[in-house]
């Protein structure tokens, strides 16, 4: 996730002047000629159903931060792009422009943004249906000829560029350590499946055009913990249910050596063999300073024998004020759900954690 597009924000309210900037927004619908600008007049129509004209010259910033949309910046000059979204600001009002197709109430933009790109009968299902895509600076989205989305895959996001409030976070390893770490994520690459899912929402809708949601996929690492040995994150993906509704389902916890990057297993944390480390997780998951978050609200006791079976070193998530035990969903046999547990750094904890595994506790 880049730091970017706020950037760009504060560029357009320089530009603009602040609370004096005009702006229109909508799709494309055409092109009309006019004597105050050597380029077209770039004509929209906005959600309201009203249209107005953009006028540029060659003062006008022009962005997009849709991928691969150079080609179509160009041809949006040149009075050629078709199914693009704009947004267009300008310090001046709204004014009459004359044109070749009569006068137009027009904009004469200081800055065009590109704000999203459509693409037709680009992907193709298994039964043979054709798919349109619709491209945002923030995801993709696939969607029938008639409009309907079937699915919106954001893109994802982190380690790299994704900042949480004043926790450390990736440009805060050396180098060498960030080399290793986006080596690891790279060769873990995305926890999901975007063609089956994108299959699993067209049956859906296919079967119940009524109640069906547009799917969702994202994947993304944010920074969770760190101290002066180990960085923590955590990767966060949402997949839909069964019924299209969206839901957590898979958090994953990550430790780094924040000098050299290398790797660090949720149990190698621990001074006792793996499984002295799972009974001690798991008993202090039902002692005092454990809360759980999922369905079980104060925590089944008979849930532990459970817990001990399904338990993963990449399940524990460190963060600085406590550690998390997340049981993605379909791991446990009675919860359909992801499964949440808190556990606080007790003193009983921390005497089996070696030194170095615990953040600090202060922000």
């Amino acid at each position: 996730m880049k730091k970017l597009i706020p950037l760009f924000l504060i560029c357009i309210l320089f530009l603009c002047g602040c609370s004096q900037c005009q702006g229109v927004s909508g799709w494309v619908t055409g092109y009309a000629d006019t004597e105050a600008s050597s380029y077209p007049v770039i004509m929209i129509e906005q959600e309201n159903g009203r249209e107005y004209g953009v006028v540029i010259d060659d003062n006008t910033f022009i962005h997009s931060w849709v991928e691969g949309a150079e080609d179509s910046i160009e041809k949006l000059k040149g009075g050629t792009a078709e199914n693009i979204s704009v947004s267009a600001f300008s310090k001046g009002r709204i004014r009459n422009v004359q044109t070749d197709k009569g006068i137009v109430k027009a904009l004469i933009a200081d800055t065009v943004s590109v704000d999203s790109l459509l693409q037709e009968k680009v992907k193709s299902l298994s039964d043979g249906t054709l798919l349109d895509i619709l491209a945002t600076g923030s995801s993709i989205t696939y969607q029938l000829a008639d409009g309907t989305q079937l699915l919106r895959v954001n893109h994802p996001a982190g380690p790299d560029n994704v900042y949480v409030g004043n926790r450390e976070s990736f440009d805060d390893f050396s180098d060498e350590a960030k080399l290793k770490v986006l080596e690891y994520y790279d060769n873990r690459g995305l926890l999901y499946d975007e063609q089956a899912t994108l299959e699993q929402a067209y049956a859906h809708y296919c079967a119940d055009k009524t109640e069906f949601h547009t799917y969702l996929l994202e994947q993304y690492i944010s920074p969770a913990a760190s101290n002066d040995k180990i960085m923590t994150f955590l990767t966060s993906v949402t997949l839909p249910l069964a019924n299209g509704q969206v839901g957590h389902e898979i958090r994953l916890g990550e430790i780094f050596d924040r000098k050299t990057g290398e790797h660090i297993s949720g149990y190698d944390i621990f001074t006792c063999e793996t499984e002295k480390a799972v009974d001690v997780i798991i008993d202090a998951a039902f002692g005092d300073g454990a809360t759980h978050y999922s369905e079980s609200t104060n925590g089944d006791i008979r849930l532990k024998d459970e817990l001990k079976a399904a338990m993963k070193p990449e399940y524990i998530i460190l963060w600085n004020e406590n550690f998390e035990i997340a049981f993605p969903a379909g791991t446990l046999e009675d919860f359909e759900h992801c499964y949440l547990i808190g556990i606080e750094y007790t003193d009983e904890i921390k005497a089996v954690m070696h030194p170095w595994a615990v953040p600090d506790t202060e922000w």
